[in-house]
C-alpha cells in the first residue's frame, strides 16, 4: 500500500477486496506518477470485483507513484481507493537516486547500507515478508542490482 521500490520490467501484484450495498460488476487499475493528483494510466480495466493482478511494472522513474482502484457497480456508480503512500519506481541500486554520472557508486552503498541499519523498508530488496524481514539476502540482491546497473 506504498513505500515499495519497483524496477521497470518487474513483476508485481496488486490485490484488492471492493464492496457496495449494490454489487461491485467491475475495478479498473490506475497508475500515477505525481503523487496521486492525477490518475493518467490504465494498468488494467473490466477485472473482478475482488482478485489480484500481475502487473509489469513500466518504464518510468518516479519517486511518487500510486495506484488507485476504481470499483464499479451495477447502476453505474464507482468508488476508490488510493496507495496510502507514495512508492519509487525506478533503478533499485541508485539508492541515493543520483542523475549525473556515474549514477552508481560507493554512494549507494552508504545509502543502502545506513537504510539498512535504520530498519527503512527500501533496503528489503529481496521482498522478504518473514521476520526478519532485513537480512544478509537483501544485501546480496542490492549487491545484484548494482552489479546489473540501471538502463
Amino acid at each position: 500500500n506504498g513505500g515499495q521500490h519497483l524496477t521497470p520490467g518487474q513483476q508485481f501484484n496488486i490485490a484488492w477486496i471492493s464492496d457496495d450495498d449494490a454489487a461491485v460488476t467491475t475495478v479498473d487499475l490506475l497508475l500515477s506518477t505525481d503523487g496521486g493528483a492525477t490518475y493518467p494510466t490504465a494498468i488494467a480495466s473490466g477485472l473482478a470485483p475482488l482478485g489480484s493482478f500481475s502487473w509489469t511494472v513500466p518504464n518510468v522513474s518516479t519517486t511518487t507513484a500510486r495506484v488507485r482502484v476504481v470499483a464499479h457497480d451495477a447502476p453505474g456508480n464507482t468508488g476508490s481507493d488510493d496507495s496510502d503512500t507514495n512508492f519509487t519506481i525506478g533503478c533499485y541500486a541508485n539508492c541515493d537516486a543520483s542523475t549525473i554520472q556515474p549514477i552508481l557508486n560507493v554512494l549507494d552503498f552508504s545509502c543502502f547500507l545506513n537504510r539498512f541499519a535504520a530498519n527503512d523498508p527500501y533496503a528489503n530488496c529481496d521482498g522478504s515478508t518473514t521476520p526478519p524481514t532485513l537480512n544478509v539476502l537483501d544485501f546480496s540482491c542490492f549487491l545484484n542490482a548494482f552489479a546489473t546497473g540501471c538502463t
